[in-house]
């Protein structure tokens, strides 16, 4: 029958949605000057501010990057593993060890998100620097 050719047809069609990017909108450090002359570690905690149009429960991946080494980073709450001081914020932290074995020099970190499509954010660079005067 001609009816159910044209509602099986029907069924057949998918609606997409239009995917918005996310966001990382400002990036932070605890500070940005570490001394490893005297100071045996030292910790950085780096934020990132990270929004999508289409809602935080779109942001799949939220990410530092050192290089070509990418670090997770995480809106959950635990300060004393991720640095994170307030659950489903938007805010991403992480938490690095800075120490003597770290040679100085300035280090740039790229942050950048990833939705829950793929699609990926903007991102934005901050750097620190490591004195030493060995």
């Amino acid at each position: 029958n001609g009816l159910d050719s044209i509602n099986n047809q029907l069924t057949k069609i998918q609606f997409k949605k239009k995917n918005f990017l996310p966001q990382v909108d400002t990036v932070f450090f605890s500070k940005d000057t570490f001394d490893v002359t005297n100071t045996p570690m030292d910790i950085l905690i780096v934020m990132a501010a990270v929004s999508d149009p289409d809602g935080q429960n779109d942001i799949s991946l939220v990410e530092s990057v050192f290089g070509v080494s990418p670090f997770p980073m995480y809106d959950d709450g635990n300060t004393t593993e991720h640095g994170d001081t307030l659950f489903a914020d938007g805010i991403y932290s992480r938490v690095f060890s800075v120490d003597s074995t770290n040679t100085a020099g300035k280090r740039t970190l790229a942050f950048r998100a990833i939705d829950k499509s793929g699609d990926t954010s903007n991102t934005i660079e901050k750097s620190f620097y490591i004195k030493s005067s060995k």
